[in-house]
């Protein structure tokens, strides 16, 4: 008795110590990386994405229940979630990046459909912002329950650290509601954290995911990278109606405007919508590279571990002050005919300036304070702040308006 007492505390210890490391009793059946031949051997249902955003939906024929660590209800089954890693165009490898667990069969169908959502999201985000999950945490968990955890029953979903809880699965939602949740709680665990918001939430990084990581999908659905039978839970079309609602008014407000300082600076809904305009300004303008490099340059002014929003207008200026190459982009200016303009940030300095095919000419609009100088492709900012740029195209059919700048006595950024 003495010793099965003894293996029994030893069996508990040692549970304990896989749980800290960040191991799941249950999912062992769900190896953290495979290769292309054990792909082959799985036993279970076992689905390979390939393509541009290429992974691994894996459902073991056997599972271990589990049982989530803030709620500590109990699920039947663990579905793996893979990217890809390849080395030129082959698969060497498949590493897991979520866990999405759920208590009944009835809900494979659309735990599948999460599971390709974030599998997607995922590889936009690395292949876009750089940025995988932490190698001592690369796992994140997906519940997927019936109830609401004890949130109420409007409750959708919630993520603590790295854990995203889905709640009332089975509640009516529409096409878009679903892919916008997922998005929403996946932005909570991955973006930078810009928070001090009194409405709609404390958080804002959940809402900038929704509007950032469905455009992102609906350019790649666009640029043919992803087929519409691939598109988890929309169609296009479907897709489209939702950002026409909510990303695109934003792109047109601040490409009207200019990003305004003190509207970032809000704390209410308006304030956070605001930083979802901004970020999908900068994101669709200075393109990824841009955002990326806001991203870097954005720094807490007050010491805290989370941002507000005059951190990223301050890191937008700082990371534009260092480049020596800008390039500006206008994917959303297609409702002005042969004329178009949009308010641009200009930071100090001189610049050789390239316009793409379509433009017969560009120029800076007078205004309050003293405008660029332009002479032929160069242009000169003694300056800097936001000014607003026309185009004159040859026909009104071009989409996308595209214009570098590079810094004079610099080649290379």
């Amino acid at each position: 008795m003495k010793h099965l007492r003894n293996l029994l505390l030893k069996l508990c210890m040692l549970t304990a110590l896989l749980c800290l490391c960040g191991y799941r009793v249950g999912a062992q059946n769900l190896p953290t990386e495979l290769v292309p031949s054990q792909v082959e051997r799985l036993d279970g249902d076992k689905e390979v994405v390939k393509g541009d955003f290429a992974g691994l939906i894996y459902l073991p024929k056997n599972n271990t229940p589990n049982e989530d660590e803030e709620y500590h209800q109990s699920y039947k089954i663990a579905c793996g979630v893979y990217m890809a890693e390849r080395s030129g165009e082959e698969v060497v490898r498949y590493s897991r990046r979520f866990i999405v667990y759920l208590n009944d069969k009835e809900i494979v169908p659309t735990a599948k459909r999460v599971a390709r959502t974030l599998l997607l999201i995922h590889a936009l985000h690395k292949d876009r912002l750089r940025k995988d999950h932490p190698r001592n945490n690369s796992t994140v968990e997906v519940w997927m329950s019936r109830q609401s955890g004890g949130l109420g029953a409007e409750a959708a979903g919630r993520q603590i650290r790295n854990q995203i809880y889905l709640f009332n699965i089975f509640s009516e939602r529409s096409p878009a509601e679903w892919l916008r949740e997922v998005a929403h709680e996946y932005g909570h665990y991955i973006l930078p954290g810009f928070a001090g918001f009194t409405a709609p939430e404390e958080w804002g990084n959940g809402v900038l995911g929704e509007q950032l990581f469905l455009h992102w999908i609906a350019q790649e659905q666009k640029a043919g990278r992803i087929s519409p039978e691939n598109l988890p839970f929309v169609t296009p079309e479907q897709l489209e109606e939702h950002l026409a609602k909510r990303v695109t008014p934003l792109l047109k407000r601040i490409s009207s405007e200019g990003i305004n300082l003190a509207s970032l600076q809000q704390k209410n809904a308006e304030g956070m919508n605001y930083l979802c305009a901004a970020t999908l300004y900068i994101d669709a303008v200075y393109q990824s590279k841009g955002l990326r490099d806001t991203f870097a340059y954005t720094e807490s002014t007050d010491g805290v571990i989370y941002y507000k929003g005059g951190d990223l207008y301050r890191g937008l200026m700082r990371s534009l002050d260092s480049s020596n190459l800008i390039s500006l982009q206008f994917p959303f200016l297609k409702w002005e005919g042969v004329v178009q303009s949009s308010m641009v940030y200009l930071p100090r300095g001189e610049f050789m300036v390239k316009a793409e095919s379509g433009i017969k000419r560009w120029e800076w609009v007078a205004s309050e304070q003293e405008i660029p100088t332009q002479k032929a492709n160069q242009l000169k900012v003694t300056r800097p702040g936001w000014y607003k740029l026309k185009f004159f195209l040859e026909n009104d059919k071009v989409e996308t308006l595209r214009l570098t700048l590079s810094r004079k006595g610099n080649e290379v950024n």
